[in-house]
């Protein structure tokens, strides 16, 4: 199946086929990254132009953690760790 991820709006909205949609509206500005950290699939991290990051699961269509402001530039890129529950984000400055 296919993943669709509308970013650059302040929500996100998942359309991987005809039987799951949902709209994840939260963030603060637009959203510049995401990523899923588990192999299910069900868990996506979304980070933006509010500075912060936030975990959600897809399936309940909630989140499940959502950070401080990290950085003083939008936060940009989203790299996660397969073999260990970890990621790393980047910001616009480095």
């Amino acid at each position: 199946s296919t993943l669709h991820l509308k970013l650059r709006t302040r929500s996100v909205c998942v359309h991987p086929d005809v039987h799951f949609a949902c709209r994840l509206a939260g963030h603060a500005a637009p959203v510049l990254a995401a990523a899923f950290c588990d192999p299910q699939h069900h868990l996506l991290v979304t980070a933006g132009e509010d500075r912060g990051f936030k975990i959600w699961d897809l399936q309940e269509g909630t989140t499940v953690h959502q950070s401080a402001v990290l950085s003083a530039a939008p936060l940009t890129s989203i790299a996660m760790d397969p073999s260990f529950p970890r990621m790393a984000i980047g910001a616009a400055d480095g």
